[in-house]
Order: structure tokens, then C-alpha cells, then sequence
């Protein structure tokens, strides 16, 4: 069973580094944006996208990547190892994915909801307005 925690994310003071903040794309700068995200997801650029692209801290989330942001399609895809994972763009700074999980919380309640990541990278479950970074697996001895 997984073990999850929920965090409050104004205790990380390392915020993620903006490569892009809030652009629109032209056909002016389509290249620079493109220059700036993973090669998975430059197809998916267009003019009149509204943008952001940020830096994210390695020691948080298993090594640097980056996450891109589509404000107007109201996407998002963080880059990983295996390539970008997408998901909707919520307000409350998180990328929603269509995937589910269910851990058990520190207190032993029972937490289920959609796969995410914030702003900071980190992954977790969004369940009842929070966010619970999974921390860890029990055994099943």
C-alpha cells in the first residue's frame, strides 16, 4: 500500500526557475519557445499559444526537466526520463493526469484521487482540494 503525506506547498522556498513566463507565441518567437521545451512537445506549439516554461529543481523531482505550460488549451506536460507526461492545467498549480491512485495517509485514512505533479515537480495525489505527495510503499508482511 502507498503511503502518502499532505504537504503545504508554501514550505518549499525553492521555486521552479521561469524559462519562459507567460508568452504568447507569434511566428516571431515560435522558434525560441520551441528552443526551450523537450523535443516531444514542440509539435504541439501554435501561435496564439499563451506559455510558460519552468526550470525544475533536480533535488525535488529525480534529476532537472521542465515543465511547459499551454494557459489558452489549459494543458500541461512535465518532462521525464521516458518523455513528457500531460495532463490538464489546474488553477490551483497543479497538471491533473487521467491516471488514479489510492495510498493510505500518516493518520491510516484512506486518500484517492488523480495522479499529479505541481509546480514543483513533485508527484502526488489531488484528492477534496489537497495535495498529498506519496512518500513511500508499506509491504504487504
Amino acid at each position: 500500500m502507498l503511503i502518502c503525506k499532505r504537504i503545504d506547498l508554501t514550505e518549499y522556498q525553492n521555486k521552479p526557475k521561469a524559462i519562459i513566463y507567460y508568452v504568447s507565441v507569434t511566428l516571431q518567437n515560435a522558434k525560441m519557445v520551441k528552443d526551450s521545451i523537450p523535443a516531444d512537445q514542440i509539435r504541439h506549439v501554435e501561435a496564439g499559444d499563451e506559455m510558460s516554461v519552468y526550470a525544475i529543481d533536480g533535488s525535488a523531482s529525480n534529476g532537472p526537466r521542465r515543465l511547459t505550460i499551454w494557459y489558452n488549451k489549459e494543458v500541461a506536460a512535465i518532462e521525464t526520463a521516458e518523455g513528457s507526461i500531460w495532463g490538464d492545467w489546474d488553477e490551483d498549480k497543479l497538471l491533473l493526469t487521467e491516471e488514479f491512485e489510492e495510498a493510505q495517509d500518516v493518520d491510516g485514512s484512506s486518500v484517492g484521487g488523480r495522479v499529479v505533479y505541481n509546480l514543483f515537480g513533485l508527484r502526488g495525489i489531488y484528492s477534496s482540494g489537497n495535495f498529498y505527495l506519496v512518500t513511500d510503499s508499506m509491504s504487504d508482511t
